[in-house]
């Protein structure tokens, strides 16, 4: 089982009295998969695969089969995430905000069930 340093929503590392807190499980994974979706592919300089094409989601109307494809390439970064299922797509077209709710299906064949604001 994998274990990281818990990172707070802005990306910081989280401190409980002095000490870092790490995180591990289900927590663990849904923290890296959540990092590889506000990541842009080819950003990252030690790993440029790493990450989403966010192109897909600068579009005015955004494609639903291409925010599918997105979140799938996602998924695939993150060994322990067998597929994504029950996807529903939520564009504020007035605030222009895009929510995504979905199940990411692990190996294990646990389901966590994931919104994100991308």
């Amino acid at each position: 089982m994998m274990r990281s340093l818990l990172l707070s929503e802005d990306g910081d590392l989280v401190l409980q009295r002095g000490d870092l807190v790490e995180v591990e499980g289900i927590d663990e994974i849904v923290q890296r998969f959540r990092f590889i979706l506000r990541t842009n592919k080819g950003e990252w300089f030690l790993n440029p695969e790493e990450g989403i094409d966010f192109r897909v989601f600068w579009q005015k109307l955004p494609d639903d089969e291409e925010i599918r494809l997105v979140l799938e390439d996602a998924a695939s970064q993150v060994p322990e995430i067998d597929r994504i299922e029950n996807l529903r797509i939520d564009f504020d077209h007035r605030n222009r905000v895009l929510t995504v709710s979905f199940v990411a299906v692990l190996t294990t064949g646990e389901e966590v069930e994931l919104e994100e604001v991308l």
